[in-house]
């Protein structure tokens, strides 16, 4: 059997036709986490940039000092440059990439033509979010980091060797991804571009309520709930990966067609 490629931690891009789609990976992670999303999309015909976040793809000490609003101007940085060229964008993260979608949309909404959200990070587990919550309250919390133990929460033994993110989480670069998700509950009902969310039910990291709670915060008409019944925290690398780019694909097609719909919400499915 011919051995699998090293795993491609750099940014992706290519140029094509609009809506342009900006990719975003999630915390400790790299592009190479959304990187079938983009190559998809690209496939398709469509503009992408799936860049690297401040902090991540170098060194777990370097992400320890981030601070959100680097994440949010980076983000803006992005979009407007996308923008420039193909008009309003359709922006799509994971966890802490979902967030920086939302925040986008919610702040610069001529930017923004749609999102998607794969598992926002608007809520986490209560062993991690308890802690965090009372160190959002220090000027500083402690500058260590805790091992991810069992790697990242891919249930696909391969995909979770492979993806090259950091082994540690830096704990106050957490408390900058906790403060985030409560600067962006304040804002979410200020969207109303069309959302999709997606969510594994087998999550360790987001529970699915997240993305409930998401689509309830937002002023969005045109909104889509998909559950997929076997999958974790990292949709895109994970057992039902190609089905996250077909039901983000249609998503997409959809929306830059300009059909209009309601309500979308699903509770579980293999699509919408």
């Amino acid at each position: 059997m011919q051995a699998a490629p090293d795993p491609d931690p750099s940014p992706f891009g290519q140029e094509g036709r609009a809506p342009a789609c900006l990719v975003l990976h999630g915390f400790t992670g790299t592009p190479f986490e959304v990187r079938p999303v983009a190559e998809a999309l690209a496939a398709a015909g469509y503009a992408v940039r799936a860049p690297a976040l401040p902090g991540h793809g170098t060194t777990a000490d370097d992400l320890q000092d981030r601070r959100r609003k680097e994440w949010c101007d980076f983000v803006e940085a992005e979009s407007e440059a996308l923008a420039a060229k193909n008009g309003p964008i359709v922006a799509m993260g994971l966890s802490l990439g979902a967030l920086l979608a939302l925040r986008l949309a919610a702040t610069r909404p001529e930017l923004v033509r749609g999102i998607v959200c794969l598992a926002p990070a608007l809520r986490l587990r209560a062993w991690s979010e308890w802690p965090l919550a009372a160190m959002s309250r220090w000027n500083a919390a402690p500058r260590f980091g805790i091992p991810k133990l069992g790697g990242s929460d891919i249930r696909d033994p391969q995909m979770r060797r492979r993806n090259p993110g950091y082994r540690t989480q830096p704990l106050r670069a957490a408390v900058q991804l906790y403060r985030l998700a409560r600067d962006v509950e304040k804002v979410l009902g200020r969207i109303s571009t069309p959302i999709l969310c997606i969510h594994g039910a087998r999550d360790h990291v987001v529970p699915p309520f997240a993305t409930d709670e998401v689509l309830r915060g937002v002023a969005s008409k045109d909104r889509t709930r998909v559950i997929l019944p076997e999958s974790a925290h990292v949709l895109p690398l994970d057992v039902e990966k190609d089905e996250v780019c077909r039901v983000i694909l249609s998503f997409v097609g959809r929306i830059s067609g300009g059909e209009a719909t309601g309500d979308r919400k699903q509770a579980t499915g293999n699509g919408q």
